[in-house]
């Protein structure tokens, strides 16, 4: 199974993973499905034992990685930062590193830096509004041809993740609507409309 799944659950694949996500957080269509003009959360499901551990994150990089690598670092709110900016998947990674550790360890200073990556990702600045009920997070870094602002499906899937996990953690309703809009960008085609969906030539949707 490839290393950043948003979540590790036995006996699934990759597709089914995705639509079990959705569906249970009340998404009411399947999470490949249209993008939802109208911005509409049901009432999510109180049981979230299928969430799991991210093992490849957990198990690959310890604490000392996270604060003492070089080019690592975090900000006065302890949000995570690469080379000195924020970068949104390395707050997710961190954020599900710190999340994994807390319930396994309870140390509250986990929870603490959780919680920090996930105040990031709520902010308003920290996204953009691309289109109606579509947001997503801008690297602001260049990466070889691309200039920023520019987007990608992972950045969308892992603050998903983490937000699932959040929502799951405190029951803040407020992440719900965060997570519709990403995943209606994720869905969304790259042509026109900004969004991170495309067709190969043997018309499978990646």
């Amino acid at each position: 199974m490839p290393c950043f799944n948003p979540i590790l659950h036995e006996n699934s694949t990759d597709f089914d993973l995705y639509c079990n996500l959705c569906v249970t957080i009340g998404f009411h269509s399947s999470f490949l499905g249209s993008p939802q003009e109208k911005i509409v959360t049901y009432e999510p499901t109180k049981d979230f034992s299928f969430l799991k551990r991210f093992y490849c994150i957990s198990d690959l990089f310890g604490k000392d990685q996270w604060e003492n690598n070089k080019g690592r670092s975090f900000n006065e709110e302890g949000v995570h930062l690469t080379n000195l900016k924020k970068h949104p998947v390395n707050a997710c990674h961190y954020a599900l590193f710190c999340y994994d550790e807390y319930y396994t360890s309870k140390d509250e200073t986990f929870k603490i830096a959780f919680l920090a990556q996930v105040k990031y990702l709520l902010d308003s600045n920290s996204y953009h509004v691309v289109d109606k009920g579509m947001i997503a997070y801008p690297y602001d870094i260049k990466f070889h041809d691309l200039n920023p602002p520019w987007y990608s499906a992972l950045a969308q899937s892992e603050a998903i993740s983490v937000l699932i996990r959040y929502y799951a953690m405190t029951r803040d309703k407020a992440a719900l609507d965060v997570i519709v809009q990403l995943r209606n960008f994720m869905v969304s085609p790259q042509e026109g409309v900004c969004g991170t969906k495309s067709i190969t030539p043997e018309g499978h949707m990646v």
